[in-house]
Formats: C-alpha cells, sequence, structure tokens
C-alpha cells in the first residue's frame, strides 16, 4: 500500500524491524504513562521555578487571586463598584469566567498567594504535557528532544508560561485547538473552542487559525473546507451567548480584541499600555529563543538541499507558525504561542525530513556510519542541555520577586478610609495589588487603561495628566473634587513634588517604594505666590514623567 504524509510510520524496509525508531502507534497504556512522566517533570519544574519566591509573579496575578475569592464568596457581579471609573463600573463582564472558576478551589489557602500560585504551576505543567501528548499523538519523532527545547525555549516564554493569567489557559487550548484543526476532529474542536471562549477573551484566536488552515488546504489541494471554520464559529458564539454575563462580555470582547489592538498599533494616543502590546524587537527574539530558532535556520537549510514531500499536518503547521510569528513581531504577547506551535511545526518537518532514518540502525551498523551518527546525536542532546541550562539561568531572576511595594500603602488607607472610599491611584497596573490587600477601597481603574478610554477619553486624559503632574497648582483642585486620598508608586516624582509644596495637601505615609498623600478639601485657599510656584515647578522643562 502507498503512503500518504510523512506523519505516519515509515513504509517497511529490509532492515528489521528492530531497527527502527520511527514512532509507532503508541497503544493507550503507552501513552498514559509517557504524558504522566511529562506531567510530573512539568509539575517539577514550574514548582521549582514559581516558588523561587513566596511572592506573586507580575501585576495581574493580584486580580486574579482576590477576584476568584470574591466570586466564591460573593458570586456573580453584573457591576464592578472597584473600578469606578471605567466600563467594568456598570457593564462589568468577566473576560476569564472559566479561568477564575478553576482558580476558586485554590482560595480556600489559608495564604492566598500561595494558592494562586499552586494553581499556576498545574496550569504551566498542563500546557506542556499538552505540548508532549500533541507530538505523541501525532507520531511525531524524538517527542523527548522537542518537549526540552520548548523547556529550553527562554526565559520569556518560561515568565509568560508560569504567570498567573488567563492567557495560559489559552495556549493549551491553543495548542489542542491546532491539533484538532490539522486533524479534522470536529466534535472535540467544538467543545475545546466552547471552553476556550468562556476562559479568555482572546478566543478570536481559534477562529483565525482554523482560516488559515482552509485557505491553505484551498490553494495547495483546491480542498474546500468549509466545515472547519463553521465548526469553530459555532462553537465560540455559543460560548458567549451562554456566558453568564451576556450580553455585557459583548462589549468586553470588542474593546479586548479590536479596541485595544488598534489602539497600540494605529492611535497617536499614548495610553501607557503594558509593554507586553509593544513590537519585539529582532536581536530579542532571536537571542534569547535559540531553542526555536536554531532548529528553524536548520529546517530551512534542509528545506533548500535536501527537499522531501510535506504532508498536509506539516504545511499547514507552517502557515499558523508563520502567522503567529508575525503577530509576535508586531505584539510581543504573541510569544507564548509562537514558540510552541513553531516547535510543533518543526517537530513535524524534522519527522518528514527523516523519514526512513533510524538512529538505533545507524549506531548498529559500526564504521564511520556508526561514528556520525553517534556525534549527531551527542552534539543534538548538549546543544539542547546548554539551552536548557542557558534558559534556566536566564529566567531565574525573573522568578525571585519581591513582595509588592504597594502592601504597606494598601494596609495604611485600609487603616486609614473609609468603606467604599475612592482613593486615586497613579497607575493602572498598581490597582491589582492595591486591590489584593486592600478591596475595602474603589480605585479608579483595573488592569487596563483602555477600559476609562473607552469609559470617557476626557476623564482618562484628566486623570493621566494628573498623575503625571501636567496640571500644576490646578492639581489640587482636580482631586478634591473626587478624592481624600491617592497613593503612588515611588516614579511619580513629579505629582509628589506638587504635594509637597501645596500646602492643602500632604505627603501622610511613604515606604520608599509607593506613597500616600492625603488631599485636605476645607482647606482650599491658597496664596497667589503658592499657585505660581507649582506653576513654575523645576519638573516643567523636561516635560512629565
Amino acid at each position: 500500500m502507498v503512503e500518504v504524509g510523512c506523519s505516519n510510520q515509515p513504509a517497511p524496509t529490509s532492515r528489521p524491524a528492530a531497527e527502527s525508531d520511527s514512532p509507532a502507534r503508541p497503544t493507550r497504556l503507552g501513552f498514559s504513562w509517557r504524558v504522566l512522566l511529562a506531567l510530573g517533570t512539568s509539575l517539577g519544574f514550574t514548582y521549582h521555578l514559581q516558588f523561587q519566591s513566596p511572592f506573586i509573579i507580575g501585576y495581574d496575578g493580584y486580580f486574579h487571586a482576590k477576584y476568584a475569592l470574591l466570586l466564591r464568596t460573593l458570586g456573580l457581579m453584573r457591576e464592578f463598584k472597584w473600578a469606578a471609573h471605567s466600563l467594568w463600573a456598570d457593564q462589568f463582564a468577566d473576560k476569564e469566567f472559566l479561568y477564575h472558576v478553576y482558580l476558586i478551589p485554590f482560595t480556600w489557602f489559608d495564604d492566598l498567594a500561595t494558592g494562586i500560585k499552586l494553581a499556576s504551576v498545574l496550569m504551566a505543567a498542563l500546557v506542556l504535557t499538552s505540548f508532549y501528548a500533541i507530538l505523541l499523538l501525532n507520531r511525531f519523532r524524538y517527542p523527548w528532544l522537542w518537549y526540552g527545547l520548548l523547556l529550553a525555549s527562554g526565559w520569556f516564554f518560561l515568565y509568560r508560561l508560569n504567570a498567573a493569567r488567563p492567557h495560559v489557559v489559552a495556549i493549551a487550548l491553543l495548542l489542542w485547538t491546532v491539533h484538532l484543526v490539522i486533524n479534522q476532529r470536529h466534535r472535540a474542536l467544538a467543545v475545546v473552542v466552547f471552553v476556550y471562549s468562556l476562559s479568555y477573551t482572546g478566543f478570536v484566536l481559534p477562529l483565525i487559525v482554523a482560516v488559515i488552515v482552509s485557505v491553505h488546504l484551498f490553494l495547495i489541494a483546491r480542498e474546500v473546507d468549509w466545515k472547519t471554520p463553521l465548526v469553530v464559529l459555532g462553537a465560540s458564539l455559543a460560548g458567549m451567548l451562554v456566558n453568564p454575563f451576556f450580553p455585557n462580555n459583548l462589549r468586553m470582547f470588542f474593546v479586548q480584541n479590536l479596541y485595544v489592538p488598534w489602539m497600540s498599533l494605529q492611535t497617536n494616543v499614548d495610553l501607557a499600555m503594558a509593554g507586553e502590546f509593544e513590537p519585539l524587537d529582532t536581536r530579542f527574539l532571536l537571542m534569547v529563543h535559540l531553542a526555536v530558532v536554531l532548529p528553524y535556520a536548520g529546517a530551512a537549510y534542509l528545506a533548500l538541499v535536501r527537499p522531501v514531500e510535506l504532508d498536509r499536518k506539516t504545511t499547514s503547521l507552517f502557515v499558523v507558525s508563520c502567522s503567529l510569528v508575525g503577530l509576535t513581531f508586531m505584539i510581543r504577547r504573541f510569544i507564548e504561542y509562537s514558540v510552541p506551535i513553531t516547535l510543533l511545526f518543526l517537530a513535524a518537518f524534522y519527522t518528514c525530513q527523516l523519514k526512513g532514518f533510524s538512529l538505533r540502525g545507524a549506531l548498529a551498523r559500526g564504521g564511520r556510519t556508526r561514528l556520525l551518527a553517534a556525534a549527531a546525536a551527542a552534539f543534538v542532546v548538549v546543544l539542547t542541555a546548554g539551552l536548557f541550562v542557558r534558559s534556566y539561568v536566564d529566567a531565574l531572576p525573573h522568578f525571585r520577586v519581591p513582595e509588592s511595594i504597594l502592601k504597606d500603602s494598601a494596609l495604611y488607607l485600609l487603616e486609614h478610609t473609609d468603606d467604599d472610599e475612592l482613593v486615586f491611584t497613579c497607575d493602572w497596573d498598581d490597582t491589582p495589588a492595591l486591590f489584593f490587600y486592600n478591596h475595602r477601597n474603589r480605585y479608579p481603574v483595573f488592569m487596563d487603561p483602555n477600559f476609562m478610554y473607552v469609559w470617557d477619553p476626557a476623564h482618562w486624559e484628566e486623570w493621566y495628566g494628573t498623575a503625571h503632574g501636567d496640571f500644576g497648582g490646578r492639581t489640587y483642585n482636580l482631586l478634591a473634587e473626587r478624592y481624600e486620598y491617592g497613593v503612588c508608586t515611588w516614579d511619580f516624582e513629579h505629582l509628589k513634588w506638587i504635594v509637597e509644596n501645596d500646602p492643602r495637601m500632604e505627603v501622610v505615609f511613604d515606604s520608599g517604594g509607593s506613597w500616600v498623600f492625603r488631599i485636605d478639601r476645607d482647606n482650599p485657599e491658597i496664596s497667589i505666590d503658592e499657585f505660581l510656584r507649582l506653576t513654575d515647578d523645576p519638573f516643567a522643562a523636561d516635560g512629565p514623567d
């Protein structure tokens, strides 16, 4: 029988079967123990990284931990009073509903930070194990090598993988989406995409993958596959409709998937969004992710000097990989998707390139063949180990995070403010930690400045300008309209200078990393000289911080 494709077991040769190391279809028992071994390895590795520090990594994890706790204790919330000056205030929708449901069991820990870190360990391990399982299911050769290269894929990928954020769920679900799309497993695909749409706001990505693969198949084989994109679209819409926050989730979907990318790429308005929305530096991409770049360069060379027929899985993975890499160059946060998908493509490509080759057979032949095979195998193992050590060493400092510099200020506010009092914040990414330590107060905006900008662009401009000291002597009047207290981190020196030199305001707490100030609403008077002094402050020549 003529073989179709190159991901299947190679056709029989005159060599004994024992010499072949081509991937055979795994038995259930064989598949299970190998996946369990990968899961154990992944759990140990991610636990080791995650608990380099007892504190939560990054900013967003503080919000997700506390929100999951409130979801358990208060139930569904269609209004989010803690984000008083944003869409969330009265049009709230939990964009990552199932992710927060997943976190709920971990909120029973006495130390909420420990719980969220354990949840992150498990989720990151599931991503790594899913990658390995997909290698096995598609019978790609040398799955442990590709698994090792994924672990060696650079500190930035490892950091993103271990963050206490819902995009980690999306990585696992996208891996399974890609696997099911290239294998046209529509029923399972519908289930995965349905869960995806309830777990992460960026669930448009599976539809993009399905459309790209369908267009690719039409171009290379004139095969019209309308069913796969339709299944993905239907499952996504079903997830949106059954979402308990419908129809508010539609507005959130628009803001997160259309408005935010547009604002990060096209607009001249600087919303000071997270660095993850910035383009990825080419040198950084190449040098940090050598575990992907080097085998990719080898694949490009082999494709030129030793072209082989590639099956549809391989070419489909190639176009998906290229699309994600292109997105990564524009918005760096796509690195967490492009790395594992590109490694899946490379595993498929080298499976095709090595079709009929047996390492065990080459080592058994003796002579020059054995020497070359042994040298090549040793080189690959040593190179992979070296890349892993490099990635691991580079990653460690990023996991040894200190306690949030906002903790002491949050606790001060907890003690000195009233319930539901609105507190001014200088930066949108300070709010998750404040919320984590003190959810008795309310704050202007959470998680993304776009939620305030869409709510009221003029208000955002006033808030941003105030935080950066743009208004000089007018700062007091703008703050006194809504606030009695405010909190900022150490780097907002411009506003701090204004507070310290305006007799109507004072810094009441300063931990070094963050500081709290109070606005005296009962003392609105100020002399003209003092007002002019604030207007002519020493920061004015350099502009806003």
